[in-house]
C-alpha cells in the first residue's frame, strides 16, 4: 500500500508544486473506481483488469488547463417581472413567452460576469429547455450569436453533462441554422469541445454522445442549413422551411392549424380558455403572452401604453372572474374568429358584453390580434 501512495504522488505534475499534490492524489485515486465501472460497462467483466491495472484508457491525467464553462444560474435579485434573460435562465417559459409576445429584444445578454453576453437562447440550451428553445427560435432567435468567450448555444450543449432532450436541442439548432462550423476563443467548434468534455468529464461511460457527436460532425462537413423566411411558409428546392421538420415534412404542432378545421377549432378554442383563465387568476405575464407582437389595441393607443393601463387595472383589482359563454368560432387558414358573451366581475366593476377575439397563428400557436367589445 504506500509502494503505490508513493507511485501516485511521484506521478503528479512537477509543475504544480508540492502544495497541489494532494489534490493531484485525490483526484486519481477518485477516478480508479470510475474506471472500474466503465471497464465492466464497454468490455464486461474481461476489462475490470484492464481498469484496475492503472492504465490510462480509462485513468486520465490531470489537466490543470481543463476548467468547465460556467453554468447559468437563476439570478436572485433580478426586477420583477422577469425579463426574457432572467427568465431563460430561471426556467420560467411562462413570463418568456409573455415577453416574447411583448416584443422584448431576443438579441439582449446577460451582464452578469461568468454569463457575459449570453443570450435567452444560450441560457435556455445550457438547462436543455427544449420549450424555451422552441418559443424563442420560433419568435426569431439568432442561433449563432456568440457569448464573451466566442461560445454560440452549440458550443453549450458540447460543454454539460447530458440530457434528455439533448438530440432534439441539437436538431433544432441545426435546422434553424445553427453553424457547427464556428469556433470559440480557445480556437474549438462545437465538435472539438464535445470530445474535450467527454475526454476529461466525469462520463467515462459517454452516455448520449454518439448521436450528438455525429449530428455535429454532419453539420461541420455541410454547413449551415438555409432557412426559408415564413412567406407563405412555402420551401424552397433544396432549402428548408423554418417551420418544417427536414426528417418528416410534418410542421410542429399548432402549425398544421389549417390542415385540419377541427382541430383547429379545438386548439383555438382552448387559447381562448387559456386566456380567460390568465385574466381572472390577474397573472398578468401569462395573459399578456396570448397576446401577438403585432397585437393593436381596439382604441388606437399605441400598444406599449395599452400594456400599462391593463397591467395597472388588473393589477389593482382584488379579485376577477371572468366566464365566457356562446362561444362560436370560425377558422380561416392561420386566422381565426371567436365571438362570444363575456361576463366579467371584480370587486369594482361587472359588466355583460359581446366580444369578438381575432386569433392568428404565430410560432405554431394562437396568439390575440385584435379585440372588440360592443355591448
Amino acid at each position: 500500500m504506500q509502494e503505490v501512495l508513493r507511485h501516485l504522488l511521484e506521478s503528479a505534475p512537477p509543475a504544480i508544486g508540492n502544495k497541489m499534490q494532494p489534490k493531484a492524489l485525490h483526484r486519481r485515486a477518485n477516478l480508479r473506481p470510475l474506471g472500474v465501472f466503465a471497464g465492466i460497462a464497454l468490455f464486461g467483466f474481461n476489462g475490470l483488469a484492464l481498469a484496475t491495472t492503472g492504465n490510462a484508457t480509462f485513468v486520465k491525467p490531470f489537466r490543470l488547463e481543463f476548467h468547465p464553462v460556467a453554468r447559468v444560474t437563476c439570478p436572485q435579485s433580478g426586477s420583477l417581472p422577469r425579463n426574457l434573460i432572467d427568465a431563460a435562465a430561471c426556467g420560467d417559459t411562462v413570463r418568456l413567452r409573455a415577453r416574447i409576445a411583448e416584443g422584448a429584444d431576443l438579441a439582449a445578454t446577460d451582464s452578469r460576469n461568468p454569463l457575459r453576453g449570453r443570450t435567452a437562447l444560450h441560457h435556455a440550451v445550457q438547462r436543455g429547455d427544449r420549450e424555451a428553445l422552441d418559443a424563442l427560435l420560433a419568435a426569431g432567435a439568432r442561433p449563432d450569436a456568440v457569448d464573451a468567450a466566442g461560445n454560440a448555444p452549440l458550443h453549450l450543449v458540447a460543454m454539460r453533462p447530458r440530457k434528455d432532450a439533448d438530440v432534439a436541442i441539437v436538431e433544432a439548432l441545426i435546422r434553424a441554422g445553427a453553424d457547427a462550423r464556428l469556433r470559440n476563443a480557445k480556437g474549438r467548434t462545437a465538435l472539438a469541445e464535445l470530445m474535450n468534455f467527454t475526454a476529461y468529464g466525469i462520463d467515462p461511460v459517454r452516455v448520449g454522445v454518439e448521436p450528438i457527436g455525429s449530428m455535429l460532425d454532419e453539420a461541420e462537413a455541410k454547413g449551415p442549413v438555409k432557412v426559408v423566411p415564413h412567406a407563405g411558409d412555402q420551401p424552397v428546392e433544396g432549402q428548408v422551411s423554418a417551420t418544417v421538420a427536414s426528417t418528416g415534412g410534418e410542421p410542429p404542432s399548432g402549425a398544421n392549424a389549417a390542415a385540419d378545421p377541427q382541430d383547429a377549432e379545438t386548439s383555438v378554442r382552448e387559447a381562448l380558455e387559456a386566456w380567460a383563465r390568465a385574466w381572472s387568476a390577474r397573472d398578468i405575464d401569462a395573459y399578456f403572452g396570448h397576446y401577438a407582437p403585432d397585437f393593436r389595441p381596439a382604441d388606437g393607443r399605441p400598444l406599449e401604453q395599452w400594456r400599462t393601463v391593463r397591467r395597472e387595472r388588473i393589477g389593482g383589482a382584488s379579485s376577477i372572474d371572468v366566464k365566457l359563454a356562446e362561444v362560436k368560432i370560425q377558422v380561416d387558414g392561420t386566422r381565426a374568429v371567436a365571438q362570444f358573451r363575456q361576463d366579467y366581475r371584480s370587486d369594482a366593476l361587472q359588466s355583460v358584453d359581446r366580444k369578438t377575439v381575432v386569433f392568428g397563428s404565430v410560432a405554431g400557436s394562437w396568439r390575440i390580434v385584435e379585440e372588440r367589445t360592443s355591448k
